[in-house]
């Protein structure tokens, strides 16, 4: 069933609740719309983290309750189950660029992969000597990085299941792994003791994939949560512990630029797919919209779009489908909610 899903055509259900809201930098007069969609329900514990399959017509979602949910988001039905070993907890999933293998890491230090279409599982990596915290496919699939709490980024090759090459520079846990859109560069994320006053700041580091050398050190006073690369993989923007979020110029160097408005700790951040809007999950308990031009929350003369987490749950995780048509937002509820992103925003 689960690839007869994989195959078919994507409807996303509208719902009729609108929320009217009006960009900075829209031509005058254009209505602009996030729609609410039905949530994702399932879990029994908090979602730390969701991606979509690379044609938009799935969505995966791991979560603390120890399982992988495969959801149809066609028909927002939870098509497939998986799991590792009973109490430990799912903390990352990634897809495979080609959508036929799914990953996953958590407490007990292993990634795990999934046949897509069958569900069948396909290979324990083990390497790691703490829990893994993020999963990234390198674009062309041919590699897999992960990052650990043991302070280390790995990268392994799935065809083979072995370690490629390990990098080692942080010196505190590794919380977040991403690709630059090319494939040549890794950002990890990562703190809780790397700079800064009371062993509380981090770095986001950036890697030579070809050499594994660490090419840029970026330094912040606050530990590092969260790191997306920009579709032209020019800048980079971080979340961490301290409630605004960063954004880095690669080729300039300097000081980021800083977008404000969270109330806590900010735990996963994702740009748009064309690249002017930035998505933010945070423990105050709202998912943000950001426009990258000017810095602010995208909204109208009235606030910006409420994205907030029903029920008062902390929002663990953030991921826009890849025509950047859905935002989705994992819970500490254990819900997905997702909401629909007009084209006028791409």
């Amino acid at each position: 069933m689960w690839g007869a899903i994989l195959g078919r055509a994507w409807a996303v259900p509208w719902v009729p609740a609108i929320l009217v809201v009006v960009g900075p930098g829209n031509p005058p007069g254009l209505a602009q719309e996030v729609k609410e969609l039905p949530s994702l329900r399932g879990h029994t514990d908090a979602v730390w983290s969701v991606a979509f399959s690379p044609e938009g017509k799935a969505l995966a979602s791991g979560s603390a309750d120890g399982t992988v949910k495969l959801w149809d988001l066609a028909t927002g039905k939870n098509v497939v189950t998986l799991g590792g070993p009973k109490g430990v907890e799912v903390l990352s999933v990634a897809f495979q660029p080609d959508g036929k293998v799914l990953a996953a890491g958590g407490e007990d230090a292993v990634v795990r992969l999934w046949d897509a279409a069958s569900g069948k599982s396909r290979a324990a990596l083990a390497g790691h000597t703490a829990e893994i915290q993020s999963l990234a496919y390198s674009p062309d699939g041919k590699l897999l990085a992960s990052a650990s709490q043991d302070q280390t980024v790995k990268l392994w090759d799935p065809a083979t299941g072995k370690v490629a090459r390990t990098l080692e520079g942080h010196r505190a846990r590794v919380d977040a792994v991403a690709f630059s859109p090319d494939g040549k560069s890794l950002a990890s994320a990562g703190g809780g003791g790397e700079v800064g006053a009371g062993g509380q700041g981090g770095t986001v580091r950036v890697w030579d994939i070809a050499t594994g050398r660490n090419v840029i050190t970026l330094k912040a006073k606050d530990s590092m949560q969260c790191v997306a690369f920009s579709p032209d993989g020019k800048t980079l923007a971080a979340g961490g512990w301290v409630s605004r979020l960063r954004q880095w110029s690669l080729a300039g160097g300097g000081e980021p630029r800083l977008f404000e408005g969270h109330l806590a700790q900010v735990w996963s951040v994702a740009f748009h797919p064309r690249g002017k809007l930035i998505a933010s999950a945070c423990d105050d308990r709202t998912v943000r919209l950001w426009d990258v031009t000017t810095q602010k929350e995208v909204g109208s003369p009235q606030g910006p779009p409420d994205l907030t987490a029903k029920g008062g749950a902390a929002v663990r995780s953030v991921a826009f489908s890849p025509d950047g048509r859905v935002l989705a937002g994992g819970d500490d509820g254990g819900t997905v909610r997702l909401w629909q992103i007009p084209d006028e925003r791409k």
